[in-house]
């Protein structure tokens, strides 16, 4: 063996070692800055739901569901995935193609495989579930479900990394988000915060759901917030191939160059977003819960502008304010029934604790089994409140006694309704 053969074999073998080092250190800086870096959350913020979604070049909206969870949900199907959330009692999300179950508790996350029927079930009283997807503008609908469609903005085409991060704070603590490939979106679940965006600034209550561009820094200005934000990450197609690693390459001839089998063609770079164009102003007068009622309003009014049903009584909150029933109070009248049952089942007047003037309240008549809309159910003289509080008759029975005379007939001559051998 001579000199110059082991000198060549040690110099391509430092070569090697050293171009290792380096494509290592490369990984590195890529997964510290590129689409496989750090998750986008940090100190008070988590990322609870996430999934690589598909975006064609062109307008693309966010579309925010509040989905109702009660016994009679339908399955929740959709083209694209779908990033659900919830702050009440755990829900139960089952996919009905795969039987895959999964129990999300307050402040946690899931995603709804595209494609697949899907059932959310509440673990509790039923509830408003948050439910937020990102599709061309041309693709997205509500079908039917509460919530809206946000304003069109630009994205690159390709496939996305998107995010739904979650944030905590208490008064005066501050959290950020880096920016993403398009507009995020902020929603916010409870308390209220400030919002330091690109190039604007504003203020963000319980219920408020708004497009902002660049990073994000939201500062909270009450205790116990939480904010949702949905972001656009790094576009996974970025990611180059891995090299062949040198350690495989022949170490028998240094001297010669390997012939290389092709051209390396560089990555197409991800388009660094454009600074957003400036959109409108978005309108205040946002109805997060589909209820009839603008946020705003619901705020002023104490009602909840994430349940269309604040108090739970069967009327949603719009309607309760066009009937003039207290949305706040499941039984306006205070007559035993619900304002939602008073309406939709036994047609009586929420307002109106004894809608017959029986002087018998509603909810007694349906206890002695009486028309609340009749004066005189059993249609024998005396009124309902008459015979329960009065003569004490049955108001369903023309003759409590069996006697032969109506209850009306024995008030009027003297004697006992209740005693078929009374005398005068």
């Amino acid at each position: 063996m001579n000199q110059s053969g082991v000198h060549g074999r040690w110099a391509t073998a430092i070569i090697s070692g050293a171009l290792i080092a380096v494509i290592g250190v490369a990984t590195v800086l890529a997964q510290a800055l590129g689409p496989a870096g750090p998750s986008p959350a940090e100190d008070n913020a988590a990322v609870v739901a996430h999934a690589v979604v598909e975006l064609p070049a062109g307008e693309t909206v966010w579309r925010i569901r509040n989905l109702q969870i009660d016994g009679d949900t339908a399955p929740i199907s959709g083209d694209v995935p779908a990033l659900l959330t919830t702050d009440g009692v755990p829900v139960l999300v089952e996919d009905l193609s795969t039987g895959l179950r999964q129990r999300v508790a307050s402040g946690e996350g899931a995603v709804l495989v595209p494609g697949n029927e899907s059932s959310v079930t509440s673990m509790g009283p039923p509830q408003s579930v948050l439910a937020v997807d990102v599709m061309p503008v041309d693709e997205a609908s509500l079908s039917g479900s509460p919530g809206r469609i946000s304003v069109p903005f630009q994205v690159e085409g390709g496939s996305y990394d998107v995010d739904l991060i979650r944030i905590r704070l208490d008064e005066g603590e501050s959290s950020t988000v880096p920016m993403g490939n398009g507009q995020s979106l902020i929603v916010v679940r409870s308390g209220q915060v400030d919002v330091q965006a690109e190039d604007e600034q504003f203020s963000m209550t319980a219920g408020g759901d708004r497009l902002a561009s660049g990073e994000l820094t939201i500062t909270a200005t009450s205790d116990e917030a939480a904010v949702v934000v949905a972001r656009i990450g790094p576009a996974i197609e970025s990611i180059e191939e891995p090299a062949t690693p040198v350690a495989s390459q022949e170490l028998e001839t240094p001297e010669a160059t390997p012939e290389p089998t092709a051209t390396p063609v560089p990555a197409t770079p991800v388009a660094t977003p454009s600074p957003a164009t400036p959109v409108a102003e978005e309108p205040q007068d946002i109805d997060s819960d589909g209820d009839g009622v603008d946020n705003a309003d619901e705020i002023a009014a104490g009602t909840n502008p994430d349940d269309p049903d604040t108090d739970d009584d069967g009327l949603f909150d719009g309607v309760e304010i066009e009937l003039g029933t207290d949305p706040l109070s499941a039984d306006t009248d205070e007559d035993g029934i619900l304002d939602g049952d008073e309406v939709f089942s036994a047609g009586t007047d929420p307002l109106n604790s004894d809608t017959d003037g029986d002087v018998l309240y509603d909810g007694g008549e349906l206890l002695y089994n009486t028309d609340p809309l009749v004066v005189d159910t059993d249609v024998d003289g005396l009124t309902d409140g008459d015979e329960v509080y009065f003569s004490e008759t049955s108001p369903t029975a023309v003759d409590t006694d069996g006697d032969g005379r109506t209850d009306y007939d024995e008030v009027v001559a003297g004697t006992d309704p209740l005693d078929a051998n009374s005398f005068p």
